[in-house]
This record gives C-alpha cells, sequence and structure tokens, in this order.
C-alpha cells in the first residue's frame, strides 16, 4: 500500500490514500524505534546503501552503531510499511552544539515507498523535540533519491564537508572536488 504526501494541500486528518487525500505530513506515518534484536533489521535496512556496513556483524551493530557518542536505542528508528515490515532506518545523533542525521537507508525492496522519508522524518522530529535548532546530515551528491528527501525536508546544501575536503587534498585529489 502506498501513502500520499502534500506538503502544501495534504490533510493530516486524510487517510493518505490517494492524492486528493494526501497527509501533509508524515506524522501518522508508522515508525518505531530499535529494540533488542533489531540488529539484523538494521543491517537489512542498510543493504544496499553503501554506508560501510556491507561486513557488519550484529555485535557492529550493538557496538558501531548503539555504542557511537550520542546513539541510545530510542533515537535509532524504523519506518514500517502497511504489514508492519521494517523497509528504513534513521538515526538521531545527539552531539554538542548540533542534532546530526545518520545512518539513513532503506532496504533496496522497500525503496520509493516513502519510508526513508518516514524514517528521515522520526529522526529529524526527534531532534527538533530535544531542541536542537540546528541539525545536519552529510551525504554524496549521487544520492538523488536521499537527497529529494533532505530537500523536503528543508536542509540546505552548503557543498563538501570539511573532512571530506581535508582527506581529498591530503591525497592530492583536491582538483576532484565539485561544488
Amino acid at each position: 500500500m502506498y501513502y500520499y504526501l502534500d506538503s502544501r494541500e495534504g490533510d493530516d486528518s486524510a487517510d493518505g490514500r490517494s492524492p486528493q487525500t494526501a497527509w501533509r505530513s508524515l506524522a501518522k506515518a508508522n515508525t518505531r524505534t530499535f529494540a533488542p534484536g533489531d540488529e539484523e533489521t538494521f543491517l537489512r535496512c542498510c543493504a544496499g546503501g553503501e554506508l560501510g556496513t556491507e561486513s557488519w556483524s550484529l555485535d557492529d551493530v550493538r557496538e558501531k552503531l548503539l555504542g557511537k557518542p550520542g546513539v541510545a536505542p530510542e533515537r535509532v528508528f524504523f519506518a514500517e510499511d502497511a504489514q508492519g515490515r521494517a523497509g528504513a532506518t534513521a538515526t538521531a545523533v545527539f552531539e554538542e552544539g548540533r542534532g546530526y542525521v545518520h545512518m539513513v537507508a532503506a532496504d533496496p525492496s522497500f525503496r520509493g515507498k516513502g519510508l526513508g522519508k518516514a524514517a528521515c522524518y522520526a529522526a529529524v522530529r526527534c531532534l527538533v523535540d530535544a531542541g536542537y535548532d540546528y541539525i545536519v546530515l552529510e551525504t554524496d551528491d549521487f544520492r538523488a533519491p536521499a537527497l529529494h528527501i533532505y530537500d523536503w525536508l528543508g536542509f540546505v546544501r552548503t557543498g563538501v564537508p570539511d573532512r571530506v575536503r581535508e582527506a581529498l587534498a591530503a591525497c592530492g585529489l583536491a582538483d576532484r572536488i565539485r561544488e
């Protein structure tokens, strides 16, 4: 089942099942947080997302994600389809002076169904509710579907992150940076 969104004309009290009854926001989307045993769900959602998790084990999820400073299970979100199957994930990281949206990914078999948008919205909403007024995320310019979501959420593109710029310069590849 698909749900429709229209940020201008939508109505969150509508059923969201047609363009004429679209939701205005993702407030009604099915999202939940990380629960014990969700390590496999997280890895499935990240499969094919080029996030560097391809070789992760279940212990790696616990250590490299849940063990990361500023991350907690209640801030790792999953968006579910109408049958309750998690298809996308996003993490809200609490950092000093800023909120950070991290590890946004959708299981390839669930892509294009709005679940990535719902998971990302839940992470942003968590950060806003926690009082963050400065929220960042980093992504690559070839991730067109993700960029569309981030634009929809109101993120402003600012160019190449300093850490990437410095790494490329250290390798003699600074001339490859596209602004």
